[in-house]
């Protein structure tokens, strides 16, 4: 979803009592009680734009982690070598 260039998934939770924002590296997640109506978002995202935009930057000076070559298993006192092979899936042609 999208408002005023703020690019969001919203999720409904039966559990949540209150709005929830969360700014991660798959972008804003809005998290809402099942009984909230959704034309109160712009007023919540607008209340909270700077907080949000301000997270955003914040994330995005983060590098992302590293897949890992070599395993250390020390429980078992040996290191495993990993391998990575694509597969095919939405994004790819098979």
């Amino acid at each position: 979803m999208r408002w005023e260039g703020i690019e969001y998934s919203l999720r409904v939770s039966h559990r949540a009592k209150r709005v929830i924002l969360k700014v991660g590296v798959n972008g804003l997640e809005v998290v809402v009680p099942r009984w909230f109506s959704k034309r109160r978002l712009p007023e919540i995202l607008e209340a909270h734009r700077d907080w949000i935009e301000k997270e955003s930057q914040r994330v995005k000076e983060f590098p992302s982690p590293a897949a890992p070559e070599c395993v250390n298993l020390n429980a078992i006192d040996e290191n495993w070598q990993v391998n990575y092979q694509p597969q095919p899936g939405p994004a790819s042609k098979a």
